[in-house]
């Protein structure tokens, strides 16, 4: 008789309520689709097989499949099929009890799961399902493993400040799910949120327990068998450049690595190792004063923009393409900046095409230091379609006009400025707004000096103390001015 099997096996769930289990199990839309003949059948082996007779099989045919007439042959292969499907889903059903008693590999096989599939968001009408708990989880899981890559812009808004902040919980819950069973994974992460505590100035104390000093990291890789694994060396580099910031051996056998073996790494990956190198390359440009990294840093952006490894997204982010420009022009690359903007234009949003073309050309043209036509370019930037327009167009043409001696007009626009900062302190970041707080500051100190009939050394000399110790953005051209100054009150 048809699905004799299948009665047994459904006969072995009776037990601690598993037949209803079962019965929910293909009522759910996540495990199966269109499940009602499943659920007649279970119903109607009930009925018709616990006391089989020649009729049995019919009646549950009938059952099933309500108005449709028995052919004994054909109506028994349907049924086989139904029977052999429902083993299936018994199976299943087995595998995902087991797995429910083990929250971590159910995480992470449904993490993988969603990931190979490419799902970018689960559907609201499965995370309402009896397993929305489940899913929910995976859901933040995967949101933060693939779809979260917070890239520190120039210019913040709140909502991406509120995202960025809200990440570090689930960082050490990830860290928390993957020290047990995953190893390369729990470096990863822990680098990461090594990275957020300097990004979001975390509190240390409350973040110490899942981080490791520079020792427990061998030992833990000795412990899982790791400390010769290629993957686990190039973490272990990653977290000794973000531990200790001098550590230029680690960083230049990152940069080698990178440069010499991208293609064997997955994008997602490259671009996060790039990012690493390139953070520590602008924190020693900014602690350090050292402009050999200049040299470094464009390099690596050059490698990046040419590989297409900038983004993991759709479009490169505008500060970093300014970055790659910046870092050109202060090597004296006029010729490959201008090529630079000409690549990576073309791989930013549609909307910035336009604007970044002037705004990178006004760039440029001031480095020449043709400053009329730098302040021509930047009155055709539409400063509304990105932050990083307004706050940079505003920094470039306070410049241009101190560089033409304009100061009544510079002192007019810091003023300007600093209204808009203040205003905007919602949206732009603690550290970002004191810094172009620090610009206008020196700015202005600028200003009074250049209009003071009496200036002399010691009032330079006082400017130039107070900028040593102020936080500010563009801090070597502040400090190329206050040395002019200086030289021409000394003559």
């Amino acid at each position: 008789m048809t699905g004799d099997r299948t009665f047994e096996f459904l006969k072995q769930l009776e037990t601690e309520n598993e037949l209803e289990r079962f019965k929910d199990f293909l009522n759910s839309p996540f495990h199966v689709k269109n499940a009602s003949n499943y659920l007649k059948l279970i119903d109607g082996m009930y009925q018709f097989y616990e006391s089989p007779n020649s009729k049995s099989e019919q009646q549950l045919f009938e059952y099933i499949y309500t108005g449709e007439e028995y052919i004994r042959n054909k109506s028994s292969k349907r049924l086989s099929q139904l029977c052999v499907k429902t083993n299936q889903y018994i199976s299943q059903f087995l595998a995902h009890t087991k797995l429910q008693q083990s929250p971590h590999q159910l995480n992470y096989l449904l993490f993988r799961t969603v990931n190979e599939r490419g799902l970018n968001i689960i559907p609201e009408k499965q995370r309402r399902d009896w397993q929305s708990d489940i899913i929910s989880d995976v859901y933040n899981l995967n949101t933060f493993l693939h779809r979260f890559r917070f890239e520190k812009e120039e210019f913040e808004t709140q909502t991406r400040i509120q995202r960025g902040r809200s990440a570090p919980p689930l960082l050490i819950n990830s860290i928390q799910f993957f020290s047990q069973y995953y190893a390369i994974n729990r470096l990863w992460l822990t680098c990461q949120l090594k990275n957020f505590e300097y990004i979001f100035q975390l509190n240390a104390e409350e973040i110490a327990p899942y981080l490791f000093t520079l020792e427990e990291m061998e030992t833990f890789l000795a412990k899982h068998k790791l400390s010769s694994h290629p993957l686990a060396k190039i973490y272990l580099r990653v977290y000794k450049i973000l531990i200790d910031r001098e550590d230029y051996d680690s960083f230049e056998y990152l940069k080698e690595t990178l440069m010499e073996q991208s293609e064997t790494f997955p994008k997602d990956m490259a671009v996060e190792l790039y990012t690493y190198i390139a953070n520590f390359c602008i924190h020693v440009l900014r602690q350090e004063r050292r402009s050999d990294f200049f040299k470094h840093i464009f390099e690596i952006y050059e490698d990046q923009i040419n590989k297409k490894l900038l983004t993991t997204n759709r479009y490169v982010p505008i500060e970093r393409l300014n970055n790659i420009i910046g870092a050109a022009l202060n090597l004296g690359y006029i010729d490959k900046a201008e090529n630079m903007i000409e690549i990576g234009c073309a791989q930013l949003h549609p909307d910035l095409h336009r604007s970044a073309k002037y705004y990178f050309g006004a760039m440029c043209f001031y480095a020449k230091g043709e400053f009329d036509e730098a302040l021509g370019k930047l009155r055709y930037v539409n400063r509304q379609t990105d932050g990083h327009f307004e706050m940079g167009g505003k920094v470039l043409e306070i410049r241009c006009l101190y560089e033409k001696n304009e100061f009544n007009l510079v002192d007019f626009r810091l003023k300007a400025f600093e209204q808009f900062v203040r205003q905007n302190r919602q949206r732009i970041s603690n550290d970002l707004r004191k810094s172009y707080q620090g610009f206008i500051t020196i700015c202005k100190g600028l200003i009074r000096l250049q209009n003071n009939p009496n200036i002399n050394e010691k009032r330079v000399q006082k400017l130039l103390e107070r900028l040593k110790t102020t936080q500010v953005t563009h801090r070597d051209w502040l400090m190329a001015k206050i040395n002019e100054l200086m030289i021409s009150v000394a003559g």
